[in-house]
């Protein structure tokens, strides 16, 4: 099964410079991006918290590691904001956890009609 771990970031249309981000017209849920390629595998998503990444601090990066560590699955992918996705890929990394670990994102929000996230 693969776990997918979610922070926001502009995958999911989160952005601290666009007013009301928080609106359901401006933020969408990586399920939706699952569910409309027609994705038939078992997977689980959980969101750990919901920010620009450009806000994460390492309080946040514990919290995803706890996560990590605490889930069964071995195979984890997490979203994330790529203004800091290398920072925590690091911090992660660090930790040397015995689980393939993937981080990705987007440059162009979720929620545009060009969006790469998909």
């Amino acid at each position: 099964m693969l776990y997918f771990l979610t922070t926001g970031g502009t995958i999911e249309g989160v952005d601290a410079d666009i007013p009301n981000k928080d609106s359901d017209n401006t933020t969408i849920a990586i399920r939706n991006f699952l569910e409309a390629a027609g994705v038939s595998f078992e997977y689980t998503v959980e969101e750990v918290f919901r920010m620009d990444s450009r806000l994460i601090t390492n309080s946040e990066r514990e919290l995803l590691a706890n996560k990590i560590e605490a889930t069964d699955s071995n195979r984890i992918l997490i979203t994330h904001g790529t203004f800091t996705i290398e920072d925590t890929a690091r911090y992660i990394g660090n930790l040397k956890l015995n689980k393939t670990i993937v981080l990705t994102g987007s440059f162009v929000l979720g929620t545009s009609a060009k969006t790469d996230a998909p």
